[in-house]
Formats: structure tokens, sequence, C-alpha cells
């Protein structure tokens, strides 16, 4: 026969070793020993059939609670003050709860929700020929992401302006989940990544797409019907000749979207890399394309580079954060020095998102297995990610559309 528990921690176990079986009538409750009847002020406190008593022990004060006669009585009522605030407030720290990106509803059926933003991961990294890792970088965001949801969205303290409340409290961002991904099998596992974007523009939302590495985004690119620009932040062209041997690496997929008859342009920002070859280069400008290296960025300015596009235009902006200095991202295989600061990248996707309507967006190549304890370059991306996301919903154009689904 099982003894009573001696601990608050073993009266579960106490309980199922007994097979004790939940009544599920409300126990009443007594501190004075008057059997005043407190319904409902512990809801999860039920009674069971064939129990008289469990014995807790909390700290050095001991509690009988008599269930079988529907009576709790408590020694020392004042210890357990805390048992009152019913229900409980969670606090939900960000280490707390399943991690979705800040803490959106987890959608499995796309083409029944009403959220304007879905939010996917590609945690895909077969595409990076150096080291890999980047394939969990879709959870690491959304880790990162509830570090931002204590509140409704985000206060700027320079503007004194609250961005994406709205989004939030109307529960207009919803996370899909991951793309399934089939091992050694890239064809396959961009084949469902496509289907699951075009789920999400067919169901009138906006794709934000976490990943895995740069080979991912010409799948999510392919999803599109509609004619779109290519916005490209990147340390590299990522525009290497397909071949039979290499076809689907991070430095493949915007040779694969520049074939797409739908995109009507690529323009790639922050290019610098020592390793880019020449014939990359001159087959970018052959094909009619833009190439923005760091210098021209600094010099010309985002406006100015810009500036070939009418207002207005419909984009897909993909970010890679080696564009970022190499110091910002000691979570990223492939950064590259003299690169983009934050402020740098945030003042250009501001100016994007003012200036151009944004169709979706991607951000990747972070490596939690590379990152600092901290997740300094995960908490970078989530930063970036919600900022930019913040300021697409700012705009007027947006904000008709959201009245418009209201």
């Amino acid at each position: 026969m099982c003894h009573r528990p001696n601990t608050r921690n073993h009266w579960l176990q106490y309980a199922a070793a007994n097979d004790w079986e939940a009544g599920f009538s409300r126990s009443r409750w007594s501190n004075d020993g008057s059997g005043t009847s407190r319904d409902g002020l512990y809801p999860f406190l039920e009674e069971f059939s064939g129990l008289r008593s469990i014995l807790i022990c909390s700290l050095s004060s001991c509690y009988r609670l008599h269930f079988g006669l529907g009576t709790v009585k408590f020694r020392d009522l004042k210890r357990l003050d805390y048992l009152k605030a019913t229900p409980m407030t969670r606090v939900n720290r960000p280490y707390v709860g399943i991690p979705t990106f800040l803490r959106s509803r987890h959608e499995l059926r796309v083409d029944a929700f009403k959220a304007m933003i879905a939010v996917l991961g590609v945690p895909f990294d077969e595409g990076s020929p150096f080291l890999p890792g980047s394939r969990m970088g879709p959870r690491a965001l959304r880790e990162q992401s509830l570090r931002f949801a204590g509140r409704p969205g985000f206060h700027d303290i320079a503007t004194g302006r609250d961005y994406l409340r709205e989004e939030v409290e109307g529960g207009l961002i919803a996370d899909i989940g991951d793309v399934d991904v089939h091992p050694t099998n890239p064809e396959r596992t961009f084949a469902g990544q496509t289907d699951m974007v075009c789920a999400a523009i067919a169901a009138g939302a906006m794709p934000v797409v976490l990943g895995g590495d740069h080979s991912i985004t010409f799948a999510t690119v392919r999803a599109f019907a509609e004619p779109i620009h290519i916005i490209q932040f990147d340390a590299h062209t990522d525009y290497a000749p397909i071949t039979d041997a290499l076809r689907f690496t991070n430095g493949h997929a915007f040779r694969h979207i520049a074939a797409m008859s739908h995109v009507i342009g690529i323009t790639q920002i922050g290019i610098r890399s020592l390793r880019t070859s020449p014939e990359q280069l001159a087959d970018i400008r052959r094909d009619g394309h833009r190439i923005a290296t760091i210098e021209h960025f600094r010099t010309a300015g985002i406006e100015k580079i810009l500036a070939h596009l009418p207002t207005g235009t419909r984009c897909f902006v993909s970010i890679d954060v080696d564009v970022l200095d190499m110091p910002l991202v000691p979570g990223c295989v492939s950064a590259e020095p003299d690169g983009l600061t934050y402020a740098e990248l945030r003042g250009a996707l501001k100016v994007i998102s003012e200036r151009l309507d944004v169709a979706g967006f991607d951000l990747v190549e972070i490596n939690p297995l590379l990152d600092v304890p901290t997740g300094a370059t995960a908490y970078l991306g989530a930063h970036t990610i919600i900022e930019f996301l913040g300021h697409i919903c700012a705009q007027p154009r947006w904000v008709v559309r959201r009245n418009g689904r209201a």
C-alpha cells in the first residue's frame, strides 16, 4: 500500500498510484472551522472520490485538505495568500510557453484564418556549403521574438509612436508553423515551401519567412503570381551559375529568381565580399539587374538606389544578415567585414516601407550553433523583422487594407 505523500512534489504521484478519480465538483473552503462556503475560490482543486485527505508540506507548515468532506482547512492560511489570486494572471516571461512568433496564434488551417500576416519557418540549411546550423534559425528567431511580446506591439522612443498594436491586439499576425523538410531532397522541400506560401497569399496574408539559409528565397518568390521587384540585402550576389553538380546552394537563389517571368528586376544592396567573381557581376548587369556595393550605398543613399522604381511598386525584400557588419552577427557563417550598421539597415528598410508596397519578406542565414550564448544574432534578427514589420503596417496603404478586413 502506498504511503501518503509527505512533500508537495509527490502528491500527484500518490494520487495516480491510488487511482483517485475526479468528482468534478468544486470544494468548499473554510479557514475558521465554520465550513463557510467559498465555491470557486480555487477552481483547479476538485473533490476526488475515495480520497479523505492530502497532506501538503510547504516550508515549515503542513496543511490538511479534506476533500471527501467537501471542506479545506489551513492551519496557517496567511502563508498561502497567493492562492487567493484566482484566476491568476500569467506573467509569460520569454522563456515560458510554446514559442510562436510574438506569441501569435499557431494556425494549422491557413485557408480559414483571418490574419493579414503569416509567419512561417523554413528550417533548411542543406544549401550552405560551409557550415550547417541555420536550420535552427526559425526556432531561435521565434524564441527571441518572445522578448518583444510583453506588450502589444512596440513603442519607438525616438518618435513616441506605437507600432503593431492593432496587428497584435486584433490577432492579425498568425504563425503557420514550419515547412516540412525532406532531408537530401531539396526539390521536395522547396515544393512544400512554395505551396505553403501560396496558401498564405491566397488567404490574403503577407508572408514573413524565417530562414534557413539563403537558398530558400527562390521557393518563396516562386509562390507569387503578380509582378514584383526583388530587393536583396546581402554581402554576396548569390548568382552562381546553375550546373548539374550544383543547383540549390545558398549561392544560387537569385540566379533562379532572375529567370522567373513575374520578377521585373533585382536590386542588390550591400555587396562587398572579396569572394565575388567578376563573371557573376557581369551576368547580373547583363541581365538588367542593379548592384549597389557598400560604397555605393553609403555615398548615394537608399533613395537614389531605388529611384528607378516607381512609388508603390510591389516588391519582395530578402534580408541576409551578413549584410550587417561582421561583429554584429557572430551567429552567421557567411559574415563579412565592412557591412552595414543596424541603423543603416533600419533606415533603408523604413524608406522601402514608405516608398514601395512590400508584398512579403524573409530573413535568413542566422546560425544559432555559432551564435554567442545570449543569442545576440537571433535577437538582432527578430528585432529587424519586428521593426520592419512595424513600419510596413504603419503605412496608409496597409491601414486601408486593414480597415477593409475589419
